[in-house]
């Protein structure tokens, strides 16, 4: 058995080490220590159900505040970017290279990254969704849900890409967009910023606000276009 001793910081700020066991052949024997561990994920476990996986060891994990899958594996995938990687090389009589991938899927929307690239993963979730759920009786139900619930969570996935894309695009092409408002007696004061983060406020109608949807990137012209605006 060969022990690697990782060190990083959490997302709190705070020193972790844990030990990774690997056999001879450069396979990872605790993969578990790594999903738990503060280097990754949300926090501490609260619930927690190993889920089958083509990929790895994957569990889905629930926390104080959040939760999700969490998958180990020794093989890069192509469809999420790793969350956490360690590659070290052992020099024991011969050069053991040791790679292990850590990915979150979080619940709110990553979720349904794993489980429409993971037919085994979505199988398996859904035995683990029937037998805590109230709501089905049979397994295809479970199936028709949770697809549905993936097709809508993608595309909104798809859209946020989207909009993210487009701010890029607009920030470089100089423009100042909508980052925050609030109100100031009977109008709103907006704030807009640019890609240096130089910031601009304005005061409008509040019908003149409104009228832009809070998921559209706007920009000081789009509203100029539609009510008056007093710069403050």
């Amino acid at each position: 058995m060969n022990n690697l001793r990782v060190s990083g910081m959490s997302d709190y700020g705070k020193k972790t080490t844990i030990t990774l066991k690997f056999n001879d052949e450069g396979i990872l024997q605790n993969p578990q220590s790594l999903a738990r561990s503060s280097l990754i994920g949300w926090g501490l476990w609260q619930t927690s159900k190993k889920i089958k996986s083509e990929y790895g060891s994957l569990w889905n994990v629930q926390t104080g505040g959040h939760g999700g899958f969490i998958l180990i594996t020794q093989k890069p995938i192509d469809f999420m970017k790793a969350a956490y990687t360690i590659d070290y090389t052992f020099y024991i009589g011969k050069s053991l290279n040791v790679k292990v991938y850590a990915y979150e899927f979080e619940e709110d929307c990553n979720y349904a990254i794993i489980l429409s690239n993971d037919k085994i993963a979505f199988n398996d979730y859904c035995k683990v969704y029937l037998k805590e759920s109230e709501k089905f009786k049979t397994i295809e139900e479970v199936k028709q849900f949770l697809n549905e619930c993936i097709k809508n969570t993608l595309k909104s996935e798809e859209e946020y890409k989207q909009r993210g894309n487009q701010k890029r695009e607009l920030l470089e092409s100089g423009a100042f967009l909508r980052c925050s408002a609030i109100s100031k007696e009977n109008k709103v004061k907006v704030t807009f910023r640019n890609k240096d983060k130089i910031e601009k406020d304005y005061l409008m109608a509040h019908k003149t606000y409104h009228s832009i949807s809070l998921m559209t990137n706007a920009s000081i012209e789009d509203y100029q276009k539609i009510g008056k605006l007093e710069a403050v």
